[in-house]
């Protein structure tokens, strides 16, 4: 079922006069969350990464970056120079993609297997990195929890806060610690996780209750960031170099394959 809605997500975005080279599946059906039933049906989310023309180039276009509404859900697509930078950064959602069972690698894309393979080595390499980037993208969703937003409004209206952000928010905590404990990113959630995650997103808990959950959540998450940085030290670049280096040489292949 995956595969035919990867491909469908990469036709997509062929169909856009895009080159891509990989899909992978983002969201709820990584972590064992999604929800299918009369009352909610979780979204099919994709990233994908595409790669430059040689005109784009030389004319120095901007890289693509943009995100398009599908039926079922969206398609995030990402240049991938920018997907590089964001995997330099440790951005939890891109290394997600990158992490999935859920992928299709497409021709001329076969950096891109080499590229997931480094993830284990760059995770240990940029471990203070990914933890500070955790951490990072924890506020910014304590920051929107309350925002009234046209997506959240009716949220906000009822329950006087948006439960996916808080949902969003101890799962990056358990992340965090999973690869506190382990080494590896993790992305299925534990089992003792899934109700309370599953309240959160379904705003089933007042939002007292939630504040003083995120008060606690805050403080193991900064537990879990001290002791990776101390186990693992500064970051180092050896990964990410040749990350680097996999995919420029996917560009110039395609450049010299397609020409303009």
């Amino acid at each position: 079922m995956f595969e035919q809605k990867l491909r469908a997500a990469a036709d997509r975005v062929t169909g856009l006069g895009y080159f891509p080279v990989y899909v992978s599946l983002h969201g709820s059906q990584n972590y064992g969350l999604d929800v299918y039933s009369n009352a909610y049906q979780s979204d099919y989310d994709f990233k994908c990464v595409v790669l430059p023309s040689l005109w784009d180039l030389i004319e120095g276009k901007k890289p693509a970056s943009l995100t398009i509404e599908t039926a079922e859900g969206q398609i995030d697509i990402k240049d991938i120079r920018i997907f590089c930078d964001a995997l330099e950064r440790m951005n939890p959602a891109y290394l997600e993609s990158l992490a999935t069972a859920h992928d299709l690698i497409l021709p001329e894309g076969a950096g891109m297997e080499r590229i997931r393979a480094l993830l284990p080595q760059l995770m240990h390499e940029r471990a203070a990195r990914f933890a500070q980037a955790c951490a990072g993208l924890f506020e910014e969703k304590a920051k929107r929890m309350c925002h009234d937003c046209p997506a959240a409004h009716d949220r906000i209206v009822k329950y006087g806060y948006d439960g996916k952000q808080p949902h969003h928010m101890y799962r990056l905590l358990l992340l965090l610690q999973g690869f506190e404990s382990n080494g590896v990113m993790q992305l299925e959630t534990p089992m003792h996780a899934r109700a309370l995650l599953m309240q959160l997103k379904f705003n089933e808990i007042p939002l007292a209750e939630v504040q003083k959950l995120i008060a606690e959540w805050r403080r193991l998450l900064g537990t879990a960031r001290v002791s990776i940085e101390e186990k693992y030290g500064e970051p180092k670049t050896e990964a990410f170099d040749q990350i680097v280096r996999y995919s420029r040489e996917m560009m110039y292949s395609h450049c010299l394959k397609n020409g303009m």
